[in-house]
């Protein structure tokens, strides 16, 4: 029997589950270790009530549930109620991100999965001074975790896809001319307005003041010491526009967070339909 609506669902814990579709009533039995050790660590005990995310094919579904059994084995649920799935961010981020040191790179792909960006692509710049090295799979796993915890966390109905390490910015842009992705709304954030390319910068507010609605954007944010000439000729050629962030030279974390930041609230004005929110 289906149970009430727990008030402030929204400050239940949220889980991912990896399932095609939690079902719409009844038990639902949960064994993934990485899923136990996190409700065991909240204390969550039978009768506690949590909200369980699946990415179903046509899209993300939200379930309320209530904690039924809770041992290091498997978890037992019962959903509750369905409940309504927040809408996407009308602009979908893509963010290419460049290598920097291990601790930043947590910390950039936490605050970009909290920001609500689409994909997050680690590339290895001429400048990065971490290699993705032998143990990438390795990496890769545990990247995914962080993201996996920080929506959680943040309440992230979608997860950010988290692709593979790309070895060149070469690589990259082969990789959207074979998808055929429109150039468009694709540009790389320089640090310094200096050479021809760099001068022909286009401010970012300016740039995200001017995409449509509903756009798909890709942008490019480079290492400490920024990206080489050749990788900005690259882009550009590409059909990358270049950006900048005006006179403050960001390090590279937060310059990515930047990029997401406005991205977000130029996205969020949109799906208010252009409201400022000043009353």
């Amino acid at each position: 029997m289906k149970g009430p609506l727990v008030a402030g669902h929204d400050t239940l814990p949220w889980f991912y589950v990896d399932v095609e579709a939690v079902p719409l009533s009844g038990l639902l039995t949960l064994t993934d270790p990485d899923l136990l050790q996190h409700m065991t660590v909240m204390r969550l005990a039978p009768g506690d009530a949590v909200v369980l995310v699946s990415e179903a094919p046509d899209g993300p579904q939200l379930c309320q549930c209530q904690v039924r059994q809770l041992d290091r084995r498997q978890a037992t649920v019962e959903v509750t109620a369905v409940l309504p799935v927040p809408e996407a961010l009308p602009i979908n981020l893509t963010l290419v991100c460049a290598l920097i040191k291990q601790s930043h790179w947590d910390w950039v792909l936490q605050k970009l999965t909290e920001l609500g960006v689409a994909k997050i692509v680690p590339l290895q710049a001429r400048r990065s001074v971490v290699q993705a090295g032998r143990d990438a799979a390795k990496k890769h796993q545990r990247w995914c975790s962080i993201v996996r915890h920080a929506g959680q966390q943040s309440q992230q109905a979608r997860r950010p896809e988290l692709s593979d390490v790309l070895p060149d910015v070469q690589t990259f842009v082969d990789s959207l001319a074979q998808a055929q992705t429109s150039p468009s709304n694709q540009w790389v954030a320089v640090a310094r307005r200096q050479g021809t390319v760099q001068m022909a910068a286009v401010p970012l507010h300016q740039a995200v003041a001017q995409l449509p609605k509903a756009a798909a954007l890709t942008v490019a944010v480079g290492p400490e010491g920024g990206w080489t000439d050749d990788e900005i000729s690259a882009m550009v050629a590409g059909g990358f526009l270049p950006v900048w962030f005006g006179p403050s030279v960001m390090r590279s974390e937060t310059a990515a967070v930047y990029v997401a930041s406005v991205v977000h609230y130029a996205a969020s004005q949109q799906a208010l339909g252009g409201q400022t929110g000043h009353g």
